[in-house]
């Protein structure tokens, strides 16, 4: 029968099952090529009919297993799996494509039995072990996998995908270093896919090299212009070098490809926010958790937006949902923490600034100004000036660490050290109306009342209308006391 299509052949065993109706190897046979043929409906009935005239063949089982897994019906492939498998047990095909659907299906412990089994019966298969590997990560054993790849590369050392999938596990144990060369060597063997120069350009991102990241990403687009997640990746790039126009196209292009792709909606509401556009970035963050309610960088952005907006308890909501995914993210603690203080929830606030400082990569300033703030306000005023004094040693160039800690000083009855704070304050700021109103206020309870009526006179400069009222007010009081003042 060589040389003749699938038609052709086709019409042969149509012939033959019409002399031999209870020819179930034709019906096999006929089968199969409907499947070919990509008729999966003939397909099927020709299997039913083969398994109807004889249901001990395993071959037919496993062929129509095939069938189940094309049509996305996989609990139907596994049962004629077993059924192909209590029929003949080496065969090890079945073994194999059990293991797939078993690992898709996400029973990794049952899969990894499967490709056990299928292992025992061709023990050099480079793609069994390759599943194997897997299926191992799944399960959380990424040494294991590990080695069953590396066992893999040796037995077929150039196939991409093996090198492609070592470093993706490598990738996640740290290994950063490793992984680039996983994938270098998987460029070599495999240079026109487009996936594995995403996925570089996400490892060069991870080590900080925008460069060669901005490169990859863009040569992946160049081989798939249809590439979603590689414009919202490159994207990031140019917001993170606040290329904002650049990263909204790119953003903009892989919700055109993909529209439900929530990273991308989070990412454009990001650039959004950047140029002020805050009700049309809430509203793609709304979309986002519309499609993907747990989404931590949409609940993340949300609750940013809905605490700078002062709904501090719709921040919280947003805030814990994104802590579950993401416990150990310093930021989100920060945020939380800061809307708790706003509540007058101080203890909460306290355990959250807390833990955002020990969950930080590096010391940061402003979380120890917040969590000075919120000892201040509980009334622990020496852990209060620890955190201030911690937070100045880091961020010495930051205005509102001495703006706070003279606040503290002065509380604490010491208003020569808030002066002295205030004055460094505003040669770093010295535009900070607070500042000058607070120092007035100092002034004019030592009456130093010239001092204090100049302070005024700037901060009125430098607040709203609304406090330019108040402004005015103090200031003929203080102009009076200043008039009635002796002179020296």
């Amino acid at each position: 029968m060589q040389g003749q299509s699938n038609a052709e052949l086709i019409a042969l065993y149509s012939r033959a099952i019409a002399l031999h109706p209870n020819d179930a190897e034709a019906y096999l046979r006929r089968g199969v090529l409907h499947c070919q043929q990509g008729d999966q409906l003939r397909g099927l009935a020709d299997f039913n009919e083969a398994l109807r005239l004889n249901g001990s063949d395993s071959l037919t089982f496993y062929r129509r297993a095939l069938l189940y897994q094309q049509r996305h019906e996989p609990q139907q492939a596994l049962a004629d799996l077993e059924m192909a498998i209590r029929l003949e047990p080496c065969l090890f095909e079945a073994h194999l494509l059990r293991g797939k659907l078993l690992l898709q299906e996400g029973d990794a412990h049952k899969a990894l039995a499967s490709f056990d089994e299928a292992l025992r019966l061709q023990p050099h298969h480079a793609l069994t072990r390759c599943l194997r590997a897997l299926a191992r990560w799944h399960l959380g054993q990424s040494e294991g996998a590990l080695t069953e790849l590396t066992e893999a590369i040796h037995l077929v050392p150039q196939e991409a995908s093996f090198y492609e999938l070592r470093s993706r596990i490598f990738a996640e144990r740290g290994q950063l270093a490793e992984a680039l060369a996983d994938l270098d060597q998987a460029l070599r063997l495999a240079p026109q896919e487009p996936g594995y120069y995403y996925s570089r350009g996400n490892l060069y991102l991870a080590l900080g090299d925008q460069e060669r990241a901005l490169s990859d990403y863009s040569e992946a687009l160049r081989l798939n212009p249809s590439y979603a997640e590689g414009y919202n990746n490159r994207g990031v790039i140019f917001l993170q070098r606040q290329e904002v126009e650049k990263a909204l196209a790119d953003f903009n292009a892989a919700l055109r490809l993909k529209p439900d792709y929530a990273d991308a909606l989070t990412n454009r509401a990001r650039s959004l926010l950047l140029l002020d556009e805050r009700e049309q970035a809430l509203n793609e963050l709304n979309k986002a958790l519309t499609l993907e309610p747990s989404h931590t960088q949409a609940r993340y952005h949300r609750g940013c937006l809905l605490a700078e907006e002062g709904d501090y308890r719709g921040a919280v909501t947003d805030l814990t949902v994104a802590l579950r995914r993401q416990p150990r993210w310093a930021a989100i603690y920060f945020y939380r923490g800061t809307c708790y203080y706003w509540l007058n929830e101080l203890e909460r606030a306290l355990a959250d600034l807390t833990d955002a400082i020990h969950f930080a990569s590096q010391p940061q300033a402003v979380f120890y100004l917040h969590r000075g703030n919120t000892y201040r306000a509980l009334g622990e005023y020496a852990e209060a000036l620890a955190d201030y004094d911690l937070a100045a040693r880091l961020a010495p160039e930051m205005a509102e660490i001495y703006f706070a800690r003279a606040n503290l000083h002065f509380s604490q009855g010491d208003a020569e050290q808030a002066l002295s704070d205030l004055a460094h304050c505003l040669k770093l700021q010295p535009d900070f109306g607070p500042a000058y109103l607070q120092r007035a206020a100092i002034y004019a309870d030592q009456e130093r009342y010239a001092e204090a009526v100049a302070d005024l006179e700037q901060a009125r400069t430098l607040v709203s209308p609304e406090e330019q009222n108040r402004i005015e007010w103090e200031l003929a009081l203080l102009r009076q006391r200043l008039a009635q003042q002796p002179e020296s």
